[in-house]
């Protein structure tokens, strides 16, 4: 399974990839491209469906006229208040999906953002967990090695004392089998 941050780096990197193509494909727009269109959407466009259907035109629903515009109104305001314009549609008011869609992309973008940040933590929780518990019990094997060398080292005290002691005749009982060894 892929860990969030290769998921995250991927998307990313795939949406910048489309983008580039995206902008390298677009033809390149005539020196009178924004005269064309001012001229383009007066003309032959009565009725919303037939001026939408140019980026560069706005429905004016008021006073039921094609302008020049974009997604953020149209160019000339005069006589097409703030909530009268289409663009691109004419189910919805233009102002409207000036608020609502990025609204909804910042959302979509702020939920995604919480849950990775969400599996990002929880999966550095179970690491963190994993490695206490080794932690833990490298901390236990040491510990056992250390009481086994001290016990070790207890014993070989022990009989270099009884050897002493025997040596100079302070021992009173019979020294022990390991104690002769030495």
């Amino acid at each position: 399974m892929r860990s969030a941050s290769a998921l995250f780096a991927t998307i990313v990197s795939s949406t910048v990839l489309a983008l580039l193509v995206l902008a390298v494909s677009m033809p390149a727009a005539s020196p009178n491209f924004f005269a064309d269109a001012a001229t383009e959407c007066g003309v032959n466009r009565t009725t919303c469906s037939k001026c939408v259907d140019s980026t560069d035109c706005v429905w004016c629903s008021a006073i039921k006229e094609c302008r020049k515009g974009s997604e953020i109104g149209p160019s000339n305001t005069t006589g097409c208040s703030g909530n009268d314009w289409q663009w691109k549609q004419c189910d919805v008011s233009g102002q409207l999906l000036v608020i609502v869609i990025p609204s909804v992309i910042g959302g979509v973008v702020l939920i995604f953002g919480i849950w990775l940040y969400c599996c990002c933590r929880r999966r550095s929780k179970r690491n963190f967990q994993k490695y206490l518990e080794r932690v833990e019990t490298d901390q236990r094997r040491q510990q056992e090695e250390r009481i086994v060398r001290s016990e070790e080292r207890r014993s070989e005290r022990q009989v270099k004392t009884d050897a002493i002691r025997m040596k100079y005749g302070l021992l009173k009982d019979k020294p022990a089998p390991d104690a002769a060894a030495v």
